[in-house]
């Protein structure tokens, strides 16, 4: 099943490699369709409680799903240091594989 574009989910694994773990929230911002080479993917965006964007990262469908009525949010504090204000710079790649990584660890 494909989440909609926009749609809130929660990580069902942790990323250390992007400080966020399992049963952190974040936004669908671009959705990946399968190929036969790729499975189905997600760009999210995730943010501080106050609303600052943390990171934006890529995951394979099964990464993620929705939340549900029964769920609370939590919060927790960030595991690697303040956010900083600067974001990494973007390297350049081809056209096809060229994305936007934005890292505020």
């Amino acid at each position: 099943m494909t989440l909609p574009l926009h749609s809130q989910i929660i990580l069902t694994n942790d990323v250390p490699t992007h400080a966020l773990v399992a049963g952190d929230t974040g936004t669908i911002v671009h959705v990946h369709q399968a190929t036969r080479e790729v499975p189905a993917g997600y760009e999210i965006e995730c943010f501080t409680a106050n609303g600052e964007t943390l990171d934006v990262i890529s995951v394979m469908a099964t990464e993620v799903r929705a939340p549900t009525s029964h769920e609370v949010m939590h919060v927790r504090p960030l595991g690697h240091g303040p956010v900083s204000t600067e974001p990494e710079p973007v390297e350049q790649g081809d056209a096809e594989t060229r994305y936007c990584q934005v890292n505020f660890l």
